[in-house]
């Protein structure tokens, strides 16, 4: 695609790119520690925090249990932040927040590079507003791995289409065919692979592969394949010492680690009708930036222009999601990281159309003329949401409080039943599983009294029925909520009679989920 000639003066780059920064931290990084860990927080934060703690940088662990459901990759980034920033939330939520900024920069870097300085101000503008990125569960504001892992999978696409694209354009910085010659493609895609495989593993492959997909059917050169075939190398060398690493040490461990089958989101019974309608709720939860590759397909002119590569490539991506069985549009986010970089090609294909004809009716109504509006209502409406997101989460997800409360409790029994500064084991799996954070803050709040609480996850309880040591705590997730990938455990209690007619120590909630606490020696059969 073409341009109109873009100013290129140090001041307008500079205050482009000032710009961008400063409306990513002021719509990511406000309030990052006003709430208390929520929802899957937990899972992403303490094995980073254990990491520093036992020095064990290759092992991930919760609650000493070793954890393998994902890679270690987030609990590497949350560490650094925590390094830097201290053991907070802050901390550990920074990681997304600052994703989310240099995602933007990566946005802005292409965008400008192949639609000029306007476009890669509306890319990195784009991506910081869309909804997807700080609506319900804000991902760009928690301490998740999806903003992480989007930045990896981002990074790549834009090498993978800085490379594939098939013509320089007018007032362009660039190399066009030739980029498949530069070492630096190559490092930078598998630094991008290498980086996304140890946050979230192949999930960000469908993304990737609807990108090449799309610059495969768009382009004419292959040349541009010796770059990634380059960076495959070299990024799954890193991922197989990684690994290699890593069985080595667990082989060597007496606990069997907890593990998430790879195959336990893909096609799951029941969720048939859900994976069918993937697209349409990917594309959803993707507006209003998942209308750009649309417009760009429709009216575009044809050829391998970077705007129509993305716009495929988004396109593709979603649909290879679809074929591998992906219910959840939680898990698409890869593929839409490239809606927001569409938006200069709409604007360039609407500057391009003619009075009257469809493209210009329409760049009307999705207001292509003035793509600012759009972008300063989107900031606005993100700021005010992101506000109230986390007055909910203290007020209602947390289970901050619940581990304040738990804390003092078991506390007041330690030293009832114990000598001041004891320690007293804590053991549970289903409710660990469930909203770690209520432990961890109970430990916490109980070490302030002077009691030390060991928190152990011990997996398999409903099955084995075991009690901690003498004086230790076991805790039961009692509610009747609905289960993912598991039966719940208090039926197992419940039949084998054990708590009948004894009282819990402590009991409470987190959101929807509630537990109750025993102290072992309280079950004589025990």
């Amino acid at each position: 695609m073409g341009q109109e000639p873009q100013p290129r003066g140090r001041f307008g780059a500079g205050a482009s790119l000032a710009l961008v920064v400063l409306l990513g931290l002021a719509l990511y990084v406000p309030f990052l520690g006003y709430a208390g860990f929520t929802q899957s927080e937990g899972f992403r934060v303490f094995p980073a925090w254990e990491m520093l703690h036992n020095h064990d940088w290759l092992v991930t662990r919760l609650f000493e249990q070793p954890y393998l459901r994902k890679p270690p990759g987030m609990p590497w980034a949350i560490a650094l932040a925590t390094m830097i920033f201290g053991e907070t939330e802050f901390a550990a939520r920074s990681v997304s927040a600052f994703s989310m900024v240099i995602g933007s920069l990566v946005c802005w870097w292409a965008g400008r590079r192949w639609f000029g300085l306007r476009g890669g101000t509306l890319a990195g503008l784009a991506y910081l507003v869309a909804p997807v990125f700080w609506a319900d569960p804000g991902p760009g504001r928690a301490a998740e791995i999806e903003a992480l892992h989007n930045l990896c999978v981002l990074t790549l696409i834009v090498m993978v289409v800085d490379v594939a694209r098939t013509r320089q354009q007018p007032g362009q910085s660039g190399i066009g065919h030739e980029a498949w010659l530069r070492p630096w493609h190559a490092l930078a895609m598998s630094l991008a692979l290498g980086a996304a495989f140890l946050v979230k593993g192949p999930s960000g492959l469908p993304a990737i592969g609807g990108a090449v997909m799309a610059a495969l059917l768009l382009t004419r050169s292959r040349r541009w394949l010796v770059s990634l075939s380059v960076a495959l190398l070299l990024g799954g060398g890193v991922v197989l010492w990684w690994f290699l690493a890593l069985k080595g040490a667990i082989d060597r461990l007496h606990l069997p680690p907890v593990r998430e089958p790879a195959g336990q989101f893909l096609w799951s019974p029941g969720k048939e009708l859900n994976v069918l309608l993937l697209p349409l709720a990917a594309i959803g939860a993707g507006m209003p930036s998942m209308l750009g590759p649309f417009f760009v397909l429709a009216f575009g002119p044809r050829g391998g222009s970077p705007g129509r590569i993305l716009s495929l490539g988004s396109l593709l991506g979603i649909g290879l999601y679809t074929v591998i069985g992906v219910s959840n549009h939680r898990y698409v986010m890869p593929a839409l990281t490239l809606g927001p970089l569409a938006l200069p090609a709409c604007v360039e294909v609407f500057a391009r159309a003619l009075p009257g004809t469809r493209a210009r009716r329409l760049g009307r109504v999705l207001q292509l003329a003035r793509p600012g509006v759009v972008i300063g209502v989107l900031a606005l409406a993100g700021a005010l949401y992101s506000v109230r997101l986390e007055h909910r989460k203290a007020t209602r997800t947390s289970g901050k409080e619940a581990g304040i409360r738990l804390g003092q409790a078991l506390a007041r029994d330690v030293l009832e039943h114990r000598t001041p500064g004891a320690t007293a084991e804590v053991w549970g799996d289903e409710f660990i599983d469930t909203r770690p954070e209520v432990l961890w803050y109970a430990r916490r709040e109980a070490a302030g009294a002077g009691v030390t609480l060991r928190v152990r996850w011990t997996p398999g309880l409903d099955k084995s029925l075991l009690a901690p040591p003498a004086g230790g705590y076991l805790i039961l997730r009692d509610d009747a909520g609905e289960r993912e990938f598991r039966e719940p455990e208090w039926p197992a209690y419940e039949k084998a009679g054990i708590f009948e007619g004894v009282k819990p120590v402590a009991t409470g909630n987190a959101h929807v989920f509630t537990f109750r606490v025993y102290r072992d020696r309280t079950v004589p059969a025990w």
